[in-house]
């Protein structure tokens, strides 16, 4: 069964609300489960740039880092041939985003 390229579009952008969702519920997991310098400290690398929300700047250092993942989803959605290096590319952003952001807290 074929599903159109708008219905594809639509469900990676749900899919990314759930991640976003699961990487702020990791984030208050982790913030409270380590103290600052511990090694356990770098879970906060997988929650990506729900960790932007935790911050002064929330609101739009989420949106400014959200657009930098949209196009990854779109691409993986819709070009069925680029789909895995669209996905390894969404990957790698999302944990550069989420290590850039770690030593915020």
């Amino acid at each position: 069964m074929s599903t159109s390229p708008s219905r594809r579009i639509f469900l990676a952008l749900c899919g990314y609300a759930v991640l976003v969702v699961a990487g702020a519920i990791l984030f208050q997991i982790v913030h409270g489960a380590f103290k600052i310098g511990s090694p356990g400290r770098l879970l906060l690398c997988l929650s990506g740039p729900a960790l932007s929300l935790f911050t002064q700047m929330s609101y739009i250092a989420f949106f400014l880092q959200t657009l930098i993942l949209i196009p990854w989803l779109i691409g993986a959605a819709v070009a069925k041939r680029a789909s895995a290096v669209c996905t390894a590319g969404f990957v790698i952003t999302w944990m550069i985003i989420g290590w850039r952001m770690h030593g915020l807290f």
